[in-house]
């Protein structure tokens, strides 16, 4: 269940940061630090450190007494509601844990006042306290910061997982309740969820409810197009094909289905832009097996990417690219709605393609 993260920075590991599969051993192995300060833009990774940490540490039926959880809403400041808890004895377990979320000690908001209270805080914790912050992003320029915590605890960063990581892990969920999934479902799962684990996980169990009611052990791409949310990934692809070809009418109709499932429109014009700078990599990259290892994609995708690469020039899409950056403007100063800003830009980005 837990996964390791094979690509990371070894130097970010010697200077204290560790990573999902780190902290997953050490409490396994029965270590606790004080203080975790988690963060990244994997927060299914951050729910089962938390998770694990108060399986582990508090008694059950004492979460009342033995844990807290402090959410930070509007304001950086810090409450001394946070101190009052840490300081607090556990009355039934083995530690009392505190979880901060969104404090953002690392942001501008969070004063050097709050920053020196915050130290000498985390400097006197009692051993009998575990407290957690939970943070989205860190500013890793700001050295105090990041020391206080490697000083008095863990610094752990959860990331994105690889999309091979991603494919056994989704098979092996299945797995336990007697469920086969074909490549092809999982590659799909994979696209439509975008790589993140808590929508994959939301869909998973979606599929084994859906198998199990159905008296069927094996999953498909026939099941996943039942079940699942639409694969905007997947279209995107068909309309940027659409535009090599220069049939922007298909494209727009491709558009047109999005919205008509209600797929936000502000996510369909994120995709097209990340594709394109992804064609822009894949152009220079060429080889599909390198793009699998720089890019860290499936297989098929870079086979797709390769492919639709290799019909447009590379100013083609570098210029493509600075429309979606021209629309995203437009859009932000009010200049146009999004949804025709979105059919303007895909109309551009095909004349675009046109020009050889």
């Amino acid at each position: 269940m837990y996964l390791a993260t094979k690509n990371r920075n070894k130097d970010e590991k010697a200077k204290g940061v560790i990573d999902f599969s780190d902290v997953s051993a050490e409490i396994k192995a029965g270590v606790y630090r004080k203080v975790y300060l988690i963060y990244g833009d994997e927060a299914y990774l951050s729910d089962r450190i938390v998770a694990a940490l108060r399986k582990n540490l508090i008694s059950p039926g004492s979460e009342a007494v033995d844990y807290y959880a402090f959410e930070v809403k509007k304001s950086s400041v810090l409450s001394e509601d946070i101190r009052a808890q840490a300081y607090t004895p556990p009355f039934l377990s083995a530690r009392r844990m505190v979880v901060v979320r969104n404090q953002g000690i690392f942001t501008s908001d969070f004063s050097k006042e709050d920053f020196a209270k915050l130290d000498e805080w985390l400097r006197g914790l009692p051993d009998s306290v575990c407290i957690v912050f939970l943070e989205e992003k860190i500013d890793k320029r700001k050295k105090a910061q990041l020391q206080l915590f490697i000083d008095t605890g863990a610094v752990v960063e959860v990331v994105k997982q690889q999309d091979a990581m991603l494919c056994r892990w989704v098979a092996g969920l299945l797995k336990r309740d007697g469920i086969s999934i074909t490549i092809d479902a999982i590659n799909s799962l994979i696209s439509r969820n975008d790589s993140d684990m808590r929508a994959l996980q939301n869909d998973i169990e979606k599929i084994i409810l859906y198998c199990q009611g159905s008296g069927i052990d094996k999953a498909d791409s026939e099941v996943i197009e039942k079940l699942c949310a639409p694969d905007i990934r997947g279209s995107v692809f068909q309309m940027t094909d659409a535009i090599g070809l220069r049939k922007v009418d298909d494209a727009l109709r491709i558009l047109d289905h999005l919205v008509a499932l209600k797929e936000p429109v502000p996510r369909i014009r994120f995709m097209l832009s990340r594709h394109i700078r992804q064609l822009i990599c894949a152009k220079d990259i060429k080889s599909a097996e390198e793009i699998i290892q720089q890019m860290k994609v499936l297989p098929f995708v870079a086979r797709n990417l390769t492919r639709q690469a290799s019909g447009f020039s590379r100013d083609q899409l570098v210029n493509a690219l600075d429309l979606c950056f021209q629309t995203d403007l437009q859009i932000k100063t009010g200049q146009i709605d999004e949804k025709t800003a979105l059919e303007v830009l895909l109309i551009s980005v095909s004349q675009v393609a046109s020009v050889s």
